[in-house]
């Protein structure tokens, strides 16, 4: 699901299975250190926030892929150049 180095953003900043409050912030963009399965369900460990007491990391779930595209500007830089003019056959 999840790969080492990849932004991922927050989408579930609540409380863990034992009730404790997060230190996760919602909509906050975030790196994925390490990924790793507990009981079944995937989970990753994060570049900028520590897990907490008795944790390694959180569900893989919390989060979503930030979809990185690689920037065209070809469409741009076209219309700057000057308009091509179009030969004509004669027939």
């Amino acid at each position: 699901m999840f790969r080492v180095g990849q932004k991922v953003v927050c989408v579930d900043a609540g409380r863990d299975l034992l009730g404790r409050k997060s230190n996760l912030v919602k909509g906050q963009i975030y790196t994925v250190a390490g990924t790793y399965r507990v009981c079944g369900k995937a989970a990753i460990t994060l570049c900028e926030a520590e897990p907490g007491d008795d944790c390694i990391g959180w569900f893989a779930s919390r989060f979503r892929p930030i979809v990185e595209r690689k920037t065209d500007i070809s469409i741009f830089t076209e219309m700057l150049n000057p308009a091509r003019k179009h030969e004509v056959a004669n027939g």
